[in-house]
C-alpha cells in the first residue's frame, strides 16, 4: 500500500511540474517528498529556509529548491504536533501529547520541557494546538482531556489555557463558560495580541476572547447542530485574523443551515467582531464557494490562496471574484497547509508527505527582497538607535516592518542635521526592517532588538 501511495504521489508531482500557466497566474516551481507524514511546517525567521516536523525528526529545507539543509532528531512520535516560533525568532515551541518543548532555533537543542500533570481517573491529557502571543511571553494552548475509561461513563473535555513560556507556569484557564464539553481544533490570535478566537464543531460558534481581561468578548452562532435529527453539524477548517485590522476574522469550513442539508455555508467567510456578524460570504455560498479549504491571506489581505483535495483557488476580496481555480488530484501539496513568503512572492504548502512551491506571478505585486545595508542593535540601556542619513531635503520618511511584512510605523520627520534618533522601547525583542526614504532614495537596515 505504501508503495502504491509513493508512486501515486510521484505521478502527481510530475503532473504538477508539467502544468504550464500563463504570466500573471500560478507558476509551479518544484515538488519533493519527505520520508514520512508531515505534521507541521513553518518558515524559518529569514524565510530562506523552512522547517517541517515529521515522526522522527525536524528537517530544515531550502525554499529555493526544497532540498534538505539540516536535520535534527526528535525524541517522541505523536499524531498531534504543532510548531511555533517566539516573537524574537530565537526559540521554537513544539507541542505533542502532554508535552511542550522549547528549543533553540540555532541548533534545535532543548532548552526547557513542560509536561502536563496527570489528569483525573479515566482521562488522558494532550495538547492539540498552540499559539504564541506576539506581544507577551505567553503560549495559548488548546488542550483535550480524552476519556479513556469505560465507554459511556465519561466524556472528553476541551479547554484553552495560558502558559508563561519564560517560566512554563500555567497562568490562566480562559475556556469560555459552557465550552469545556465542546470540540474545537483551531484557534487564532490577532497580530496586535488583543484577541483570541476559535470555532467549535457541532453547533458552531465563533468565540472571541479579550486577552487583556482574559474574558469572553463576543460570540456568534454560525450554525445549529442538526446531527441528532439526521443532518450534520458544523466543521471548521481554518481561522485567521486580518493582519491589518483585528476587527476582521476570516474562517472556512462546512456549516449547515437546515436539517435537510439543502443550504450550507461551505467555504470562506469574513466576520466583523464589532458588528458581530458575517460581512462577506462571497466565497462561502453560491457559485463561488470554495468548499472545505485551508487558506492563507496575502496582498495586504486583499487576496487569499485556498486549497482542498480538489482545487487550488486565488480569491480576490476587492473584486469579489475567484481569480484563479486549478483542478488538482488528491494529496497535492497544498491541502494541509499553505505558507506565503511576503519577501519573494511565493507559496510553500504540503499534503501528507508531499511538499511544493508555487509562485504568484503578477508584475504589479512582486516584492523584491530588500538589500540590507547594515545591521543595527539598539542601545541596551536606552533602547535607542541613531540613524545617519545624508539627505539634502527638509524631510525624510522611515518605515519599521516586522518579519511577517507588517508595517508597524510609517512616519515623516523633519531633517535637521542628517540624523535622527529612534526609541524602540515599545517594541518587543525581535528582528525588524528599517527603511529610510530620502526623496525616494531608500536605504534598508536590519534592526535586532535583544532581550
Amino acid at each position: 500500500m505504501k508503495k502504491v501511495l509513493f508512486l501515486f504521489l510521484i505521478l502527481i508531482a510530475l503532473l504538477l511540474a508539467s502544468i504550464s500557466l500563463h504570466a500573471g497566474e500560478l507558476v509551479f516551481h518544484w515538488n519533493t517528498m519527505a520520508e514520512s507524514k508531515i505534521y507541521d511546517m513553518e518558515f524559518m525567521p529569514d524565510n530562506d529556509y523552512f522547517v517541517i516536523v515529521t515522526a522522527n525528526e525536524f528537517q530544515v529545507r531550502r525554499t529555493e529548491d526544497g532540498e534538505i539543509f539540516k536535520t535534527y532528531p526528535k525524541t517522541q512520535t505523536y499524531e498531534d504536533q504543532d510548531i511555533e516560533f517566539s516573537p524574537d525568532s530565537t526559540k521554537l515551541f513544539l507541542s505533542y501529547g502532554e508535552v511542550i518543548e522549547i528549543r533553540s532555533v540555532e541548533d534545535f537543542s532543548i532548552i526547557q520541557t513542560y509536561t502536563m500533570p496527570p489528569a483525573g481517573e479515566g482521562y488522558s491529557p494532550s495538547f492539540l494546538e498552540i499559539k504564541v502571543d506576539p506581544k507577551k511571553p505567553y503560549i495559548y494552548a488548546l488542550e483535550r482531556q480524552w476519556w479513556v475509561g469505560t465507554p459511556g461513563e465519561g466524556a472528553g473535555r476541551d479547554g484553552i489555557f495560558v502558559y508563561n513560556y519564560e517560566t512554563m507556569e500555567k497562568v490562566a484557564d480562559i475556556t469560555p463558560a459552557g465550552f469545556d464539553r465542546k470540540v474545537y481544533e483551531h484557534i487564532a490570535i490577532s497580530s496586535d495580541g488583543k484577541y483570541l478566537s476559535f470555532i467549535n464543531q457541532g453547533e458552531s460558534y465563533l468565540i472571541t476572547i479579550d486577552l487583556a481581561t482574559q474574558k469572553e468578548l463576543q460570540r456568534f452562532r454560525i450554525c445549529k447542530n442538526y446531527s441528532d435529527g439526521g443532518g450534520s453539524g458544523g466543521w471548521p477548517v481554518c481561522i485567521k485574523f486580518s493582519e491589518l485590522d483585528s476587527d476582521k476574522i476570516y474562517f472556512s469550513g462546512t456549516f449547515p443551515q437546515s436539517i435537510q442539508g439543502t443550504y450550507f455555508y461551505y467555504g470562506l467567510f469574513i466576520y466583523s467582531l464589532s458588528e458581530n456578524k458575517i460581512i462577506d460570504s462571497t466565497f462561502g455560498v453560491g457559485n463561488d464557494k470554495i468548499l472545505n479549504s485551508y487558506f492563507s491571506l496575502f496582498d495586504n489581505d486583499k487576496k487569499a490562496i485556498a486549497a482542498n483535495s480538489l482545487y487550488v483557488y486565488i480569491t480576490d476580496f476587492e473584486k469579489n471574484i475567484i481569480e484563479n481555480k486549478i483542478n488538482l488530484a488528491e494529496n497535492i501539496p497544498f491541502s494541509d497547509k499553505i505558507l506565503f513568503n511576503k519577501s519573494n512572492n511565493y507559496f510553500i504548502g504540503y499534503a501528507y508527505s508531499l511538499i511544493g512551491k508555487i509562485e504568484y506571478n503578477i508584475n504589479s505585486y512582486i516584492l523584491e527582497k530588500p538589500i540590507i545595508s547594515d545591521i543595527i542593535y539598539p542601545n541596551p540601556t536606552t533602547n535607542e538607535i541613531i540613524i545617519n542619513k545624508h539627505c539634502e531635503y527638509p524631510t525624510m520618511k522611515y518605515k519599521i516592518i516586522n518579519t511577517w511584512g507588517q508595517i508597524l510605523s510609517d512616519t515623516t520627520i523633519n531633517n535637521y542635521d542628517n540624523k535622527f534618533v529612534l526609541n524602540l522601547t515599545s517594541y518587543s525583542p525581535g528582528t525588524y526592517i528599517l527603511q529610510v526614504n530620502c526623496n525616494n532614495e531608500i536605504s534598508t537596515n536590519k534592526v535586532i532588538k535583544e532581550n
